[in-house]
């Protein structure tokens, strides 16, 4: 018996010998994150877990391919307005008028927006089955149906319940990139706002920019009561009726309301979502329903401005699917919340108009949120500011302040755009260099004046760039403006190869239009979720270079540069020295690793 006991206790330690442990197996090839390791490290086999789940992606190409052959006219009319110039006449006939920036002009529509749209949805549609196919059939592989939290059809991302020893064989998969911990939290509302002062009632009202034809989503906690007198109406299209808020109807009233809506003529598609499990469905389900613009006046503030996993997958949907994200900053005064942190998403903090239309006695909004985390690997943010404090709504019998009505202002700025100009629907670059160039007014100028051509004090501008602030990036949102650049046609929407830099765009600009000329470029995060480097468990997502603007006058003398680390959007400001064309040089540096870069400029 005593022998038998050894022998038995031999082969058990043998046993134990060869079971290598995680650390030991995955130490090198691991596609776990460190957080998921350190959660599973004295966690039982039968023990569960719920994940992210990043897989290879589709094949995009063969996608647009099928596309192509299956709607000929749509998919034309898409790579028109997506890839072509279709400004290029209307840029050649306004040059030397001298009225552009005093007039609201019209001037017809390029592209055919109807056709546009449909080449959207069916572009959408095609992607969806493709990636849909694909997940379904790994998410059922892995769970069952109850512990499937998420499984894209826009993206290669799914959020799984599994048990330790299934994650450990889903880690072995060939088609998984990256597995990251996932952990519920409730959505926060981050209003208490109400709707403010900028140009957009003259777009609006003088140059009947109302967002004919545009689609709006819209993601809160809850959807707008329709019974408010001043959504009776508006066109709203909601994913299921109940869970009212009155955060919702607030901002709904901001975009499409009768009394101060921006853009009362677009169709407003409002869903709930309360917490993270349910806002990938949500985003997907305003996909699904041909939506342009997605404003998002709610967030997380428990990543304190960190490039979390969230605005990864909002910088993949934003540049896979033609979709303007626009995301309030928050209240808090210092970090922005999630999924603000977005390269690709338009991100507003606010400020206070006094309720006046000068702009002398304006002042920051205090809780404005402003500051990211750490130095690298994440973009500048806001992009914008835009009224926020001590506003009045219609109905609404009490001051609010907050940057989720900042936000939508700037939603239904870029709906009033996209209904003018049908191929800014996919064109996000372009949008978001119209609305960069516009902001010439400022609040943090060298007087606190907030006059036109004001630069930023020492104090607030990120080194190296006079006209992108801490602050308020950019500068204060002009609807007026933007659609002033949108009716000369001095914008492009390009993607330049790897091979192009520096690339030079050329523009006539008549010095006696205005003294102050700006230009501003402003370039995308191409977030395919697909390759992967398995030495650090994470995704290495095709990485944001570093773009430099400089600007030349027509006899080479250099007029203004711009040279920001970290903002994915330049601006030059310079006093237009003689009428001519002048050169727009834009630089690449750094480790950017696409083949070619998608690049909006716009010039005021």
């Amino acid at each position: 018996m005593k022998r038998l006991f050894c022998v038995l206790l031999a082969l058990l330690m043998l046993c134990f010998t060869f079971v290598p442990t995680i650390a030991e197996d995955k130490q090198v090839n691991s596609k776990l994150s460190t957080e998921v390791k350190d959660t599973i490290k004295d966690m039982s086999s039968d023990g569960e877990i719920s994940v992210y789940v990043v897989l290879n992606d589709i094949d995009s190409d063969a996608v647009m391919d099928s596309f192509a052959k299956k709607f000929k006219g749509e998919a034309s009319e898409y790579m028109l307005a997506k890839e072509g110039d279709p400004e290029a006449t209307i840029r050649q006939v306004v040059q030397g008028d001298v009225s552009l920036k005093e007039e609201c002009e019209e001037r017809a529509d390029p592209v055919n927006g109807d056709l546009l749209q449909k080449g959207i949805e069916n572009k959408r549609s095609l992607f969806a089955a493709s990636y849909f196919e694909k997940n379904s059939a790994f998410a059922n592989t892995f769970a069952t149906k109850g512990n499937q939290l998420f499984v894209s059809k826009y993206s290669p991302l799914l959020i799984l319940t599994v048990s330790k020893n299934t994650l450990l064989e889903m880690e072995k998969n060939s088609n998984v990139a990256s597995i990251e911990l996932f952990t519920d939290s409730e959505i926060k509302d981050l209003l208490s706002v109400a709707n403010g002062i900028t140009r957009a009632d003259y777009v609006r009202d003088t140059c009947g920019n109302t967002g004919t034809g545009v689609k709006i989503g819209q993601l809160e906690d809850g959807v707008p009561e329709l019974g408010v007198n001043d959504l009776r109406n508006a066109t709203i299209i909601r994913r299921s009726s109940g869970n009212y808020s009155s955060h919702a109807t607030i901002v709904a009233q901001v975009m499409v309301g009768s009394s101060h809506g921006i853009a009362p003529n677009a169709t407003l598609y409002s869903v709930a979502c309360d917490t993270k499990a349910n806002f990938y469905g949500s985003v997907e389900w305003l996909l699904s329903q041909g939506v342009n613009v997605i404003n998002m006046s709610a967030g997380w503030d428990s990543v304190l401005g960190e490039y979390d996993i969230l605005a990864k997958w909002v910088d993949h949907i934003a540049i896979m699917h033609d979709v303007h994200f626009v995301s309030a900053a928050g209240n808090s005064g210092a970090y922005i919340v999630s999924p603000a942190m977005a390269y690709n998403t338009i991100t507003v903090g606010g400020f206070n108009s006094k309720g006046t239309v000068s702009h002398t006695d304006d002042a920051i909004y205090s809780d404005s949120s402003y500051i990211e985390s750490g130095t690298s690997g994440r973009p500048e943010k806001p992009n914008l500011i835009a009224p926020a404090e001590n506003m009045f709504i219609t109905g609404i019998n009490d001051e609010l302040s907050g940057t989720s009505l900042a936000a939508p202002q700037v939603a239904g700025i870029i709906a009033q755009l996209c209904g003018y100009r049908s191929a800014l629907k996919v064109k996000q670059t372009a949008v978001g260099a119209m609305l960069a160039a516009g902001a010439s007014l400022k609040l943090e100028g060298v007087n606190g004046s907030g006059q036109r051509g004001d630069s930023f004090r020492s104090g607030v501008r990120i080194s190296g760039s006079t006209q992108i602030s801490d602050y308020e990036g950019a500068g204060k949102v002009n609807a007026r403006d933007a659609r002033l650049i949108a009716s000369t046609g001095n914008y492009w929407g390009v993607n330049i190869s790897a091979s192009s830099f520096p690339y030079t765009q050329t523009v006539y600009i008549n010095a006696s239009n205005d003294s102050l000329t700006r230009v501003a470029i402003f370039w995308l995060k191409r977030n395919s979720l697909a390759a992967t480097d398995h030495t650090t468990g994470t995704v290495a997502q095709e990485s944001i270079p570093d773009l430099d603007l400089k600007v030349y006058a027509p006899d080479g003398t250099l007029v203004g540069s711009s040279t920001t680390t970290h903002s994915n959007f330049e601006i030059v400001q310079f006093n237009t020295p003689a009428t001519g064309t002048y050169s727009i040089q834009i630089t690449k540096h750094g480790t950017g690793s696409s083949t070619r870069e998608n690049v909006g400029i716009a010039v005021w």
